[in-house]
């Protein structure tokens, strides 16, 4: 009996050996699959929320697109802005601005009394929409957009709160951890929270510096694995379209790792080990009987 369990023990190390390390190779294989399915899904969906948001911004926030290129005198320009006010839930205040004397507002109490210079002088300067994330006491993060009309000064307010809305129901879909932040880095959504009360919030340490990197380099996307906070984590990085703003996702590398499918893998090697283990015991019953018996005769 002695002799046969130790055979046996025998033929398992000879088998066990080589298929451990198949397998070992076999459990990092599936990781990485694993690993590279979900980067993939990750960065599909990060593409697809940078393109919503763009759409979405033009949409939805631009509010002075249908009356940019025309020419109106004051108090046609005045009636615009007032229909333009009283077609959108999104739309806080409209203001209109000669220099920097008040003209018009559709709500004096919110229209905004200290615009930044630099807004002002960019929008003048390029003719163009410049916007600002402003955050309000107690509400959602505003838009703030400066452009010049009719060679007046128009200032739009736009709630951020519908946008808000959007992104906190595609972070639950995805399971990840949602990020958009400004030119300013200045978060503007954080899936953790309601809502961004305070413009100091940042985005993390490790993705602000791959960004810089990026926009070095001339390049508005990224994904792949990096750490943040001292965890690995897995990221997709998006521009988007036509801003200086920036999307991101988050995922922790450990719990993508540690799920069924890993937990599958190693059933299977577990199950193989028990086989071998088997099989070997069988091979020495069979010597003992067709082999050792054949001598005996």
């Amino acid at each position: 009996m002695k002799k046969r369990l130790l055979y046996t023990l025998l033929i398992f190390v000879l088998f066990i050996m080589p298929f451990l390390i198949l397998s070992n190779h076999f459990i990092n294989t599936v990781d990485e699959i694993n690993i590279n399915n979900t980067l993939l899904r990750l960065d599909m969906s990060m593409s697809s929320l940078s393109y919503q948001l763009s759409d979405m911004l033009v949409q939805n926030y631009d509010v002075l697109r249908d009356i940019r290129n025309k020419r109106y005198d004051k108090e046609k320009l005045i009636k615009k802005l007032k229909e333009i006010k009283d077609s959108s839930i999104i739309v806080k205040n409209i203001s209109l601005y000669n220099g920097k004397n008040l003209e018009f507002s559709t709500d004096k109490n919110t229209a905004p009394k200290n615009i930044d210079t630099a807004l002002l002088e960019n929008a003048k300067r390029l003719q163009l929409p410049i916007g600002q994330v402003i955050y309000p006491k107690d509400a959602p993060p505003e838009l703030l957009t400066a452009e010049y009309i009719s060679d007046r000064l128009v200032v739009s307010i736009t709630d951020l709160g519908y946008l808000n809305g959007l992104l906190l129901k595609m972070s639950k879909k995805l399971y990840v951890n949602l990020y958009l932040f400004d030119g300013d880095e200045n978060i503007i959504f954080d899936s953790n929270y309601d809502y961004i009360f305070n413009y100091n919030v940042k985005p993390h340490k490790e993705i602000s510096e791959l960004i810089s990197t990026l926009i070095s380099k001339n390049i508005f996307s990224y994904k792949g694995i990096i750490n943040i906070n001292g965890k690995k984590s897995l990221v997709s990085i998006y521009n988007v379209e036509t801003t200086k703003w920036w999307i991101y996702g988050i995922m922790d590398y450990e719990k993508i790792v540690n799920n069924n499918l890993r937990d599958w893998a190693k059933r299977v090697v577990y199950s193989g080990i028990i086989l071998i283990f088997v099989f070997s015991y069988i091979s020495v019953l069979i010597m003992e009987k067709f082999y050792i018996r054949k001598r005996d005769i």
